[in-house]
């Protein structure tokens, strides 16, 4: 019975329908596959470009964004204090796909990256995922304290250290001279 099925899955499999064949050559000769692929990289660059407005009107100000040159994938730089490890977490409870950017580094660097695949048609959801994504990312809050004496170096320092990651809000508080 074996040998029987054996011989019959190989005369199966010996050669491809001529149909088939034909069908495929003459797509590939008559520029059929050359336009396919044109409409589809003009529907990525749309589709990247739709997000890249979106991440833009709604995530935090301090939100970088590549602008690749092709493909339909956007890395997104968050705020150095968001985890993206964390954010991936959430997000996955709300069945909201990113790829956190440390799991494409093998030193776990990336900590507040995010890659997003533009690749999927432009939907209301996409959107509302998106407008969640920036609401979580927004959310994150850092509280630096700092405790200056009357040292003049002290102060710029302290300045220095701010300046560095830039607030969007300073509140200070300081007794009259």
């Amino acid at each position: 019975f074996y040998e029987r099925v054996k011989a019959l899955k190989l005369t199966s499999t010996l050669a491809t329908a001529s149909l088939p064949q034909l069908a495929v050559a003459e797509f590939l000769a008559n520029g059929g596959y050359d336009h396919h692929l044109r409409a589809l990289r003009r529907l990525f660059a749309a589709q990247v470009q739709r997000t890249r407005e979106a991440i833009s009107a709604l995530f935090p100000k301090n939100t970088r964004v590549t602008n690749p040159a092709g493909g339909f994938v956007l890395w997104v730089e968050l705020s150095s204090v968001v985890s993206a490890l964390k954010l991936h977490e959430r997000a996955l409870l709300d069945h909201i796909s990113i790829a956190p950017g440390p799991m494409f580094s093998a030193t776990q660097q990336f900590t507040n990256f995010i890659r997003i695949n533009c690749g999927h048609p432009w939907t209301d959801r996409r959107e509302q995922a998106l407008e969640q994504l920036g609401w979580w990312i927004g959310r994150d809050v850092r509280i630096d304290t700092r405790w200056a004496t009357a040292k003049a170096d002290d102060i710029r320092r302290h300045a220095s250290e701010l300046a560095a990651h830039p607030p969007d809000v300073i509140l200070a508080h300081g007794a009259s001279a």
